[in-house]
């Protein structure tokens, strides 16, 4: 990651159903997504070798981007820390 960089990069995968027709569900009481989605901070995944196109990273578990998750992280930043 470059020092010279201001906002935070982060890593975000979302993990669908096989089924397409399973990913969204829109009735009467809302719209609900059988995806997740798990997320990490750049600076934390390191570069890619020299020589190397490419990289297998992990994302913690603990990183669910879900209404607890987000709502952790815009309280970090709300008491200015770095998130």
């Amino acid at each position: 990651m470059s020092p010279k960089r201001f906002t935070p990069a982060v890593l975000g995968v979302l993990l669908i159903p096989e089924d397409p027709e399973q990913l969204l569900d829109l009735s009467e009481a809302g719209l609900t997504t059988s995806s997740r989605m798990y997320w990490e901070h750049a600076k934390k995944l390191g570069g890619i070798e020299d020589g190397k196109a490419s990289k297998t990273v992990h994302l913690p578990r603990s990183n669910l981007f879900d209404v607890g998750g987000l709502q952790g992280i815009m309280q970090v930043i709300g008491e200015g820390g770095q998130w």
